[in-house]
């Protein structure tokens, strides 16, 4: 699945990232037991996510949580 960018991905144009603390540290310990192809789509889960939650008006806490 490398190579392979979501539709969100795909309008932002570059990749923009997201590299708030908590996520980027669960994502890490994951890509140590995780094979790399979960691990990007995982990450891309994520980061879809907290900009959703973002967008939606929740400080950055709220949206690295996943909740407000």
């Amino acid at each position: 699945m490398a190579g392979v960018r979501l539709a969100c991905e795909r309008a932002r144009g570059p990749r923009e990232t997201v590299d708030s603390t908590p996520i980027s540290a669960y994502v890490t310990a994951l890509s140590r037991r995780l094979p790399s192809d979960i691990v990007d789509e995982l990450r891309d889960s994520l980061r879809e996510q907290y900009e959703n939650l973002r967008s939606r008006g929740l400080d950055d806490a709220g949206a690295e949580r996943g909740r407000g």
